[in-house]
């Protein structure tokens, strides 16, 4: 998991970089999905675990087993204005981004 989180880190940098975003401050990132699963909540909290160590200072912000998917919308909405990155677990969040 440590080289998944390293990963993350080293690809949001680069990622900066290329597209000239901003990385100078807090990171802020966000983490949602919705419906309920086992899985992203095994997921998320090796993510949170694994981004401790290479990334302290990266603030999270989680969003968990959100109702529904209007309820999705708008939190993707709402970060995609206040975060840097999001990370957004599940089949169905694959299928619901554009």
């Amino acid at each position: 998991m440590k080289k998944a989180a390293l990963l993350t880190v080293v690809a949001f940098t680069f990622f900066c970089l290329y597209t000239g975003v901003a990385c100078a401050g807090p990171t802020q990132l966000g983490l949602a999905w919705f419906g309920t699963s086992g899985m992203a909540k095994r997921v998320s909290a090796g993510f949170e675990k694994g981004m401790k160590e290479p990334a302290p200072d990266v603030a999270i912000e989680y969003k968990k087993e959100l109702a529904s998917e209007e309820e999705f919308a708008r939190v993707v909405a709402a970060w995609e204005k206040e975060k840097n990155g999001m990370v957004l677990l599940r089949s169905n969040a694959a299928t619901w981004v554009p």
